[in-house]
């Protein structure tokens, strides 16, 4: 895309800033933001992890053998991409071989969005525990009576009692605040993020920036 950006004969030509690149992704999505944002997988927190997860509740477990062949003698995997300027993370899992060390290598501005109601990738397990290794600029914005779903249309398949258009207008709402503050250095979409999540019932935000 960057390379159609450049190219004068493509409808993408000069439509894309190079230097206000996001990276976004929900569930498993969410799980490779992370990385991409700078949170490197650790092949020996997965190997602990596992120990303690023999029914592979988390699906990553039942291929750890393949996933451990894959990078011999290697334990840390490195997939960060320094071109992106923010990251969000919607509903992410991945904790398992991230832990808070790996965590902690994130540099760069990231919100963490979570369902309250989640029962596929529980926040006290996982994105709560993400949100406390981070130590850049950081959000952790939960939509208290969502499930796993919210993010993706199919949003009511899992909980018959999410109200799917309140829940995605918050959605659209809260991360395109997040996108103009990060991505186009409008201060003003800071205000106007926790200035929206005042005013809506159901949203718990919480934030630590750093300038």
């Amino acid at each position: 895309m960057l390379s159609l950006n450049q190219d004068p004969s493509s409808f993408l030509h000069g439509m894309i800033d190079p230097n206000a690149i996001g990276m976004s992704g929900h569930s498993f999505g969410g799980h490779t933001t992370m990385m991409i944002a700078g949170a490197p997988p650790n092949l020996d927190h997965l190997a602990e992890y596992c120990q303690s997860d023999p029914a592979c509740n988390w699906d990553i477990c039942c291929l750890q053998d393949q996933i451990q062949q894959l990078f011999p003698g290697q334990r840390v995997i490195d997939e960060s991409d320094p071109r992106m300027k923010a990251a969000l993370a919607m509903a992410p899992d991945g904790y398992g071989w991230l832990q808070a060390d790996g965590m902690a290598q994130i540099e760069i501005p990231i919100m963490i969005m979570a369902g309250g109601q989640d029962t596929l990738c529980p926040l006290n397990v996982q994105q709560e525990p993400m949100y406390e290794g981070i130590v850049s600029t950081k959000y952790l914005l939960v939509l208290k009576n969502a499930d796993h779903m919210p993010w993706a249309d199919m949003c009511s398949q899992l909980s018959a009692t999410d109200d799917c258009p309140t829940l995605q207008a918050q959605i659209a709402e809260t991360t395109t605040d997040f996108w103009m503050r990060y991505l186009k250095d409008d201060r003003t979409y800071g205000a106007r993020l926790q200035s929206y999540v005042a005013s809506q019932p159901g949203i718990d935000l919480r934030s630590s920036m750093i300038e």
